[in-house]
């Protein structure tokens, strides 16, 4: 059997230290979270946002939570994108990117409670949710990556 050496790249130590950010970031994000789980228990998370988290006190963990992951998200695409070859593979590092943003979008902008009307909708609350529209991007940039 034989194998194909030229299509492979070599690791740089740029994407090492990038690989190691990802997951450090994403590894603050699921801490992050947990804490916020115990801190506030009056959000019950089998109906509510996690981005309700970001109301109130202790908001500011929820917004440092957005920006680990979305530190995350802009890492891993400097970790993998000299091995991305297809365009494919390079819509899918541009999903990641868009995903990065829209996850710092969501953590500038607080989003409106789940239980507010209609009429008490915000312009930072809609905000919120476009970023966390664009932050969904990160399965498909998976998937295209992959």
């Amino acid at each position: 059997m034989t194998e194909n050496t030229a299509a492979a790249r070599p690791v740089t130590a740029i994407s090492r230290t990038a690989a190691r950010l990802s997951f450090a970031g994403a590894a603050t994000f699921v801490v992050l979270l947990a804490t916020l789980h115990f801190i506030k228990p009056e959000l019950d998370p089998s109906w509510h946002f996690i981005s309700e988290y970001a109301i109130g006190n202790h908001g500011w963990i929820m917004v440092l939570a957005f920006l680990s992951l979305a530190l995350s998200y802009v890492t891993l695409f400097l970790a993998i994108r000299s091995q991305i070859r297809t365009i494919v593979g390079r819509i899918g590092l541009a999903l990641l990117l868009v995903s990065a943003l829209g996850l710092t979008i969501a953590a500038i902008f607080t989003t409106d409670p789940i239980t507010a009307s209609k009429d008490a909708v915000t312009t930072e609350g809609s905000l919120h949710n476009l970023g966390g529209t664009l932050g969904i991007a990160m399965p498909f940039a998976a998937a295209l990556i992959g």
